[in-house]
Formats: C-alpha cells, structure tokens, sequence
C-alpha cells in the first residue's frame, strides 16, 4: 500500500506542478512580481496521497517586496492561488464546497 501511495503521489506532484506552471505562464507571463514559495501540505507532503485525496497549499511571498506595490503584488497572487484551485477543482480532485464561497456552495 505504501508504494501505491508512493507513486500515487509522485504522479499528483507532476499534475500539481504543471498546473502551477500553467497559472504561473497565464498570469505573470513566467516572470513572478517576486520571489516566492507555492508549498502543498497534508497527505500531498507526507507522501500518503490517494487518487481524490484533496489540496491544501500555500505561497510564501519574499518579505522584501516593492514598496508600495506589496498590494498589487498580493492581490495578483491571490489570483493565481484561485486560478490554481479552480483547476484543481475542475479536473476533480478538491470538492467546490472546500472553497467556502457561499455563491458556489448554494445548490
């Protein structure tokens, strides 16, 4: 079972990855505002993922950002953690009702 999960989630990381990269092209044109971290925790981290195990991760941003544009910054990367998890979301892996949006949770 171990192993399973091993490869399991040697595959999820590839798929995380390549959608980081894509939300990464289509929203900064693969040059970030500033350096940061994009981390995925839980059983992702721990090496025990299963085939719908869900998604938590976060970003680190680099503490020196531009003064004055440490908004404008935020705020893109906001965008692109959503942008992220609607692709997450939309290949199946994370349920809608994990993102807390009172719009899309009333069905």
């Amino acid at each position: 079972m171990r192993k399973l999960m091993s490869v399991i989630t040697y595959q999820y990381k590839a798929i995380l990855r390549l959608v980081s990269q894509k939300s990464k092209q289509f929203l900064f044109r693969n040059t970030p505002p500033c350096k940061y971290a994009h981390v995925v925790l839980g059983s992702v981290a721990k090496g025990e993922c299963t085939t719908y195990s869900n998604v938590e991760h976060l970003i680190l941003l680099d503490s020196t950002l531009a003064a004055g544009k440490e908004n404008e910054i935020t705020e893109r990367f906001r965008w692109y953690a959503l942008l992220f998890q609607v692709i997450i979301i939309c290949i199946g892996e994370s349920p809608i009702r994990l993102l807390g949006i009172p719009l899309l949770n009333d069905f």
